[in-house]
């Protein structure tokens, strides 16, 4: 019995493939199928999903490659590459990477890297089988003789979808070579056949009705076993060539192993070493508590720097250190921190974030968990016009085929889906963007507009033509549209890339990974996301202006975090341009607040999200003494007086379990993210764990059992207080500029909103606000841009109605 497919095409061929990978396989598994290949077209983006959910569900998992071969006598011919193992599957990937370059490989490149690759010749359709048509055998003779010639295993491909091939062409193969069935699989079932000639008309942008029903008699559908038996049993030495083959694979991807980047220094844990110390000196030295602190703040560092060892982090923090030190020498201003990094008292001392972990209360085992091995990760925000800079920084360090961009995916979406496959099948715009408004109501998904909008849906389906559209774009929702760049992750790796994945062009003239970032971490390459932030852009300019008005150089990373005009500001909420603060509904918590102290706007930034904002009345109760404080237990309120008697962060649920049950604050963070998924079995499991410690600890049953409950009532509502801190902390500098330097700030506002009439009209409002009069263009003091004027600002040549960007240079 025939239980193997050895060419499944995905739809990251964009070739009308509508097969998603975790779903084919499933569906594969249930009819019986032992061995699937995927085989797509150029590019190896599904190989590595494809690889484990292969292993998942119980299949073995072939991963091969569509190209063609570029022959200096014949043209153009294509080949199925099939790897036998781990040796064949990188010469895959490098032949792949040659391949999306030139878009096509050379006799040579093959013959370079075909160590352990089986090269199947393509017969059922392109230059061979035109041969073949036309009784061309000699030809074919020799172009098979051609690539024999280089390669040390070598099979003629049968796919026997096309009853026409069949009756004409395959006959003829037998005289050939060794034959090895390649049966194309690109959809489900028989009916999918329209579906996918409507995705590629779509992929290739011909919006054309003409050509849907081509090829009737040709189905790329999954067969079943008996199907299969019943189309190949005249060929027996095929199929034992087939199974041969496939008992000569075994292919093993080590999903365990990490492959870490290396700082370009012998030793990099006696380079971490030295400049954490002489770091955390600098830091206390300036914050004037080295005598009281230094102690505290070293046993932290230590017990840190063991821990970043032990995992082999070391580089890691060494390269982030590099391109920060980089970005802050040549005047690009850098973020406070992102994530949980900020809890990191190594990242503080080296500068990557300027977040005092220990006079915030943040913990390391957020960031980086002896109890639970992950990567690290660490974002760092730029100003979006300078990340680019860095990033080139990077890749012009590590070089090119080390440090890379990576791929992402779009996907068609209901209402995408929707206007695509009108298109193709002439459905008149009107019922393009009624179907469009619909969907809008369901988040922009079919499935649910068929679920919870049954009367609107009956009444379109009862047109066979919008049946057909609506059943046709539901097809093609989550298959792939177009691939593009990670808005912020890089790959920097020890070795060349190609060593784990294939590349293709990327922006920058950087290299791009084929393989998206989950598939690249599961193989053990580490990301470093460079993010872009206006709002740090807004600062720096700010900043530049002062400098360049007063002469005065502002250190935005030293002021002090109790000044009153500050405080003031956001007591009148004057919030609006603020980063985090200026939405109506966060004006109204700032105001219930009436932030005092810069730790309140971390807090508010951490209650004003879906969720806890249902907290959200009680807490301004509390904080306004209109309600009475509580606590489950006494023993809570050192851990949660400063917000109220309220879980607000996660870590607060890791210091009740710390208090409470004895765990290391690792084990509280794992205990975290287990009660945060909700499921009963973990729920259940972790009760007895912390039950027992907590008796352990000298609490009773009951209490145990109360505050683990508490525990897992506010799991999903904690915030990470690293990163509410660190974003906290840039509002916080956007509040100082606009308090004690707010013409320059505002300007910075306004010269953003030049050209749009209601955010204009917000910052003049703004401004006069905070006794900012906008004073009336003129000919000899207006600029291009809005500029301050004494106490004031002047409106710009360029926000005059009808003056452009030339206009007003040359004025």
């Amino acid at each position: 019995m025939i239980d193997f497919n050895l060419y499944v095409q995905s739809t990251y061929s964009m070739n009308g493939s509508i097969i998603d990978i975790d779903k084919f396989v499933s569906q594969a598994k249930k009819m019986g199928y032992k061995t699937l290949a995927l085989v797509d077209q150029t590019h190896m983006y599904g190989a590595l999903k494809f690889y484990k959910k292969c292993l998942e569900v119980g299949i073995k998992p072939i991963i091969g490659l569509q190209t063609s071969v570029k022959s200096d006598i014949f043209g153009l011919y294509d080949v199925l590459l099939i790897a036998k193992n781990i040796v064949g599957y990188k010469n895959l990937i490098q032949l792949s990477s040659i391949a999306a370059f030139k878009e096509n490989i050379s006799l040579s490149d093959l013959k370079k890297y075909q160590s352990n690759l089986a090269i199947i010749l393509k017969t059922d359709e392109g230059l061979i089988k035109d041969h073949l048509v036309e009784d061309n055998i000699n030809l074919v003779k020799q172009i098979i003789k051609e690539v024999s010639n280089e390669v040390s295993l070598f099979y003629i491909g049968l796919d026997l979808n096309d009853y026409q091939f069949e009756l004409q062409v395959a006959p003829k193969l037998k005289t050939l070579g060794n034959l090895i069935i390649v049966n194309k699989v690109k959809y489900y079932n028989k009916e999918d056949n329209k579906t996918s000639n409507i995705l590629s008309k779509i992929l290739h942008e011909n919006f054309s009705d003409i050509g849907i029903f081509q090829n009737d008699e040709v189905y790329y559908h999954l067969k079943t076993l008996k199907e299969m038996d019943n189309m190949y049993l005249q060929y027996t030495q095929a199929i034992k060539n087939s199974m041969d083959f496939i008992n000569s694979c075994d292919l093993i991807i080590d999903l365990t192993k990490r492959h870490l980047p290396k700082y370009p220094i012998s030793d990099a844990y006696e380079r971490l070493i030295s400049l954490a110390n002489k770091g955390l000196k600098r830091r206390l030295m300036q914050k004037g508590i080295y005598e009281a602190s230094y102690k505290e703040y070293k046993k932290r560092l230590d017990y840190e720097i063991n821990i970043i060892h032990k995992m082999g982090y070391e580089d890691y923090f060494l390269i982030v250190w590099d391109f920060v030190l980089y970005a802050k020498k040549h005047d690009i201003l850098v973020g406070p921190g992102r994530g949980s990094a900020a809890g990191s008292l190594v990242a503080y001392v080296l500068g990557i974030v300027d977040v005092d972990p220990i006079e915030h209360d943040l913990y390391f085992e957020r960031f980086l968990n002896p109890e639970r091995i992950t990567m690290p990760d660490i974002d760092m925000d730029f100003p979006d016009d300078k990340r680019e800079e860095v990033i080139q920084y990077v890749m012009d360090k590590y070089g090119k085929d080390k440090a890379v961009s990576i791929i992402t995916f779009g996907t068609f979406q209901g209402k995408s889906a929707i206007r695509d496959v009108g298109r193709v099948l002439g459905i008149d715009t009107v019922v393009l963007d009624e179907l469009s408004k619909t969907l809008s109501k369901t988040d922009n998904s079919i499935k649910i507009f068929k679920e919870k909008y049954v009367k609107e849906y009956t009444y379109y389906t009862n047109i066979p033509e919008i049946k057909e559209l609506i059943e046709t774009a539901e097809k093609l929702t989550g298959l792939v549209k177009h691939i593009s760049t990670h808005a912020a992750g890089i790959i920097i790796s020890g070795e060349d890339i190609r060593e784990y994945s294939p590349i293709q062009p990327g922006l920058m003239d950087a290299y791009q990974t084929q393989f998206e970032a989950t598939d690249l971490e599961s193989i053990g390459l580490l990301k470093f996301d460079f993010l872009g932030l206006r709002n740090l852009a807004t600062i720096k300019e700010t900043l530049d202006l002062i400098e360049k008005s007063e002469g005065k150089k502002v250190n935005i990373y030293k002021v002090p975090l109790d000044n009153p005009k500050t405080f003031d500001l956001l007591k009148r909420v004057q919030t609006l341009g603020i980063f985090q603060l200026e939405s109506r509904g966060m004006m109204d918590l700032v105001s219930g607040m009436q932030i005092s102290k810069f730790s309140e706007i971390a807090t508010c930034i951490s209650l004003y999200r879906p969720g806890p904002m249902e907290n959200i009345p009680s807490f301004l109760r509390r904080h306004n003494n209109e309600e009475r404080i509580t606590y489950p237990h006494i023993d809570l309120k050192p851990i949660l007086k400063s917000t109220n008697g309220i879980i607000v962060y996660q870590e607060q649920i890791m210091a009740i379990a710390n208090k409470f049950a004895g765990y290391s604050l690792g084990e509280a963070d794992v205990l975290r993210r287990a009660v945060s998924k909700k499921k009963k079995e973990i729920l259940e499991n972790e009760r007895k764990k912390f039950v027992q410690g907590s008796i352990k600890q000298g609490y009773s049953e009951k209490v145990a059992n109360i505050i683990y409950d508490y525990i897992v009532k506010f799991a999903n509502y904690g915030f990470n207080k690293s990163h509410a801190v660190a974003y906290a902390l840039v509002g916080y500098w956007m509040a100082y500029l606009k308090a004690n330097y707010g013409k320059y700030f505002m300007s910075v506002l306004l010269n953003s909103q030049i050209g749009s009439v209601r955010g204009t009209k917000a910052y003049i409002k703004e401004a006069k606000n905070l006794g900012i009069e906008i004073l009336p263009p003129r000919i000899n003091k207006s600029n291009i841009n809005y500029i301050p004027e004494n106490g004031n600002l002047r409106f710009p040549i360029k926000g005059i109605k009808g003056v452009g960007q030339i206009a007003a240079k040359q004025v």
